[in-house]
């Protein structure tokens, strides 16, 4: 019998000169310099990047809140949560488009959790995973800086039977063919933070908005619950519809202005206990959190790299 669930996706950072491919990670990456403009399509790839008829998503890849409250989430409330579970804290923030062709999916990963969230996941051992990784061209960081490719471990599935390797082969099948068929070729604004499994060293992605076009040539970034005000809620949404709908940099300046509030609040870490870790800010100081929360202690298995992606 496996058991199967949906955790939130999670993301890697390896530095690349090719677009399609991102060899091993190194302890420092190039930094993106020069941002790609909104919209811009992968070379050669057929996908519109920001078209507004793309179908959802059915795993529910960003899914701030379950139920609509009096009012929108607001980006304070999706950075921190007030007051944050130590998990859940996103640290960067990028727009970004997934790459065609680079998803890649591995089986039998062992679940090693951080030891200041063992309280919030309890007894993790003997879990293993599947996971599911796609390449990131990074276009532009909107909070925090880093390198212009990111590779993403976009989903884990936890399941208890390694005995059943042909389903768990099915299920790495379907994940991945969800993945490249939804995700490749689409620019979204990507909340990020480090992992709470320690086997891989990773970013993990936390929820996304949408980057849309409009008729007028206007680009906005679109709250994960746009489309529920609109649908459940269609006479409050015209209210709110500035917080769901913003434009590029309106949605900057807000993230901004969050992000400087909690750094003052928590005096730079992840929530108010002062021993919880600190924010990474620097997609290339990822290390200093897995030294951080013990990942390179001595005797503890080291972190892997993700996995390549395969030769063309």
């Amino acid at each position: 019998m496996i058991t199967v669930s949906l955790a939130v996706p999670v993301l890697v950072f390896v530095a690349c000169n090719d677009e399609q491919s991102a060899p091993a990670q190194t302890s420092t990456s190039e930094y993106l310099t020069q941002e790609i403009p909104p919209c811009t399509p992968v070379p050669d790839f057929p996908v519109d990047p920001c078209d507004p008829a793309a179908p959802p998503f059915e795993g529910g890849a960003a899914d701030y809140s379950p139920g609509l409250g009096d009012q929108p989430l607001s980006i304070r409330e999706m950075l921190d949560d007030d007051p944050p579970p130590p998990a859940w804290v996103p640290h960067l923030m990028l727009r970004g488009t997934y790459l065609p062709g680079t998803v890649r999916c591995t089986t039998g990963d062992p679940f090693r959790i951080a030891s200041y969230l063992r309280d919030e996941f309890g007894d993790t051992s003997g879990e293993l995973s599947i996971k599911c990784y796609i390449n990131v061209r990074a276009n532009a960081y909107v909070l925090g800086s880093g390198p212009s490719i990111l590779t993403i471990l976009l989903f884990r599935w936890i399941y208890g039977d390694e005995d059943e390797q042909t389903l768990i082969e099915e299920l790495r099948q379907q994940i991945q063919t969800s993945i490249d068929n939804y995700f490749s070729g689409r620019e979204h604004v990507m909340f990020i933070g480090p992992p709470v499994d320690l086997s891989s060293e990773v970013w993990r992605f936390m929820g996304s908005w949408d980057v849309q076009q409009r008729e007028t040539g206007t680009i906005i970034a679109v709250h994960p619950d746009r489309d529920l005000w609109l649908t459940l809620r269609p006479d409050d949404y015209q209210t709110h519809v500035g917080s769901l709908e913003m434009e590029l940099p309106a949605f900057t300046q807000a993230v901004t202005e969050a992000h400087q509030a909690r750094m003052t609040e928590y005096e730079g870490r992840i929530g108010a206990d002062e021993n919880l870790p600190m924010l990474v800010i620097d997609a290339n100081k990822l290390r200093d959190y897995y030294t951080e929360v013990g990942a390179h202690a001595p005797g503890v298995p080291t972190p892997a790299p993700p996995p390549p992606t395969s030769p063309r």
